[in-house]
């Protein structure tokens, strides 16, 4: 059985056990949307980036450690509640992921000129991979202590998310010589490089506060994936990881 049908079934299992262990079903319903920002980042073997514009300094053999990038995420959710303790919730997020790089390392770049060709070199870059995604959770939700005038939860359970598309930015940040004036940026196209789909798992808390008949609600989730990004090589290692801080608002 693949990953992802593994996860779902996983999930499926805790709702009915909470249901089991919370008591008898509500049937409530409660829909919603949340807005926030994501903080991500890439692990694994293949996550660090060859230094751009690498030339005789280094022979082509630096790379870069992967750090935080920010984003925008947003979603719309449907949550079916066993009772006031339990529920199951379904989500849709779009969401961006990826990483930053930087660097100090030395890089050059030849132009031709009306004197010929000329070497710029420069000694600092920035670089960010940014992936687009529509994300689906299919989480547990429990309150332990419901109907107070703020309730804790915690959520967990598995995510499939399908790619949008995705982008390399490149650019340099110091001036180059012999040209202080020049700047040299570039963007490539990830989508040819990038899985389809990708399988995370989901965990997080947040408190939810009645606000007449609607709830409001503060939440952060990290999201582990658990398939590779990179789809360019069989065995590639590359995983995103994503911190999802948001505000939402349930009908």
């Amino acid at each position: 059985m693949k990953l992802h049908s593994v996860l779902v079934v996983v999930a499926v299992l805790l709702s009915c056990l909470a249901a089991v262990a919370f008591g008898k079903t509500t049937g409530h319903v409660e829909k919603g949307f949340r807005l926030g920002i994501d903080l991500s980042t890439l692990r694994g073997d293949d996550a660090r980036l060859p230094v751009p514009w690498q030339g005789s300094y280094n022979n082509g053999a630096s790379t870069a450690s992967p750090a935080k990038r920010t984003g925008f995420a947003a979603a719309a959710y449907l949550f079916y509640a066993f009772n006031p303790k339990a529920g199951l919730e379904s989500e849709l997020w779009y969401v961006t992921k990826g990483a930053k790089y930087s660097g100090s390392d030395a890089v050059e770049i030849d132009l031709n000129s009306t004197t010929g060709n000329v070497r710029y070199q420069a000694s600092g870059w920035t670089a960010t991979r940014r992936i687009n995604y529509i994300e689906s959770p299919l989480l547990l939700r429990i309150t332990p202590h419901a109907g107070s005038s703020v309730n804790p939860y915690l959520i967990g359970g598995p995510a499939l998310a399908f790619n949008l598309g995705g982008k390399l930015t490149t650019e340099t940040t110091t001036p180059f010589v012999p040209d202080p004036s020049l700047r040299v940026s570039t963007e490539e196209d990830l989508w040819a490089d990038i899985n389809r789909l990708e399988v995370g798992a989901v965990v997080g808390a947040g408190l939810q506060i009645p606000a007449g008949s609607s709830r409001m609600s503060l939440e952060g989730r990290y999201t582990w994936g658990l398939s590779s990004v990179d789809g360019s090589s069989q065995g590639a290692d590359m995983k995103n990881g994503t911190l999802v801080l948001s505000a939402g608002l349930g009908f």
